[in-house]
C-alpha cells in the first residue's frame, strides 16, 4: 500500500471501469477530484500494488478514521477486490458482513 500519486490516475480509472458496477471516470477526473478536496475533509487516497501493477484503490478518510478512533466504517468493497480489502485490513479493520445485492434486468 502506498499513497496515491497523480501518475496513478489512468491505471485507477481502468480499475474503476472494470468494477461492478463500472464507473465512468477518467484519470484526469480522478486527479481533479483528489486535488479539489478541502483540507477539512481529511481525505486521502491510496493504491495497492502487486508486482508493480495497481490492483486496488481507496479514496476515503479511512486512515484518518483509523487514527481518530473510529471503530466501524462502512465501505462498498467488492469481495473480489483484494487490494481494497487489504487496505481495510492494514488499517486494523476486519470484515463484519458481506452484502448481497440483487438486480432485476427484465424491467424496461
Amino acid at each position: 500500500m502506498r499513497d496515491f500519486r497523480r501518475e496513478d490516475a489512468d491505471a485507477v480509472a481502468v480499475l474503476l471501469h472494470e468494477a461492478e458496477p463500472p464507473e465512468a471516470v477518467t484519470g484526469a477526473g480522478i486527479v481533479h477530484w483528489q486535488e479539489k478536496q478541502p483540507e477539512r475533509a481529511h481525505v486521502a487516497s491510496w493504491v495497492a500494488e502487486e508486482d508493480g501493477e495497481i490492483v486496488g484503490w481507496a479514496r476515503a478518510a479511512l486512515r484518518w478514521a483509523a487514527e481518530n478512533g473510529f471503530e466501524t466504517i462502512m465501505t462498498g468493497t467488492d469481495e473480489a477486490n483484494a487490494g481494497m480489502n487489504a487496505l481495510n485490513e492494514s488499517l486494523g479493520y476486519r470484515r463484519l458482513a458481506i452484502e448481497t445485492q440483487y438486480l432485476r434486468e427484465d424491467l424496461s
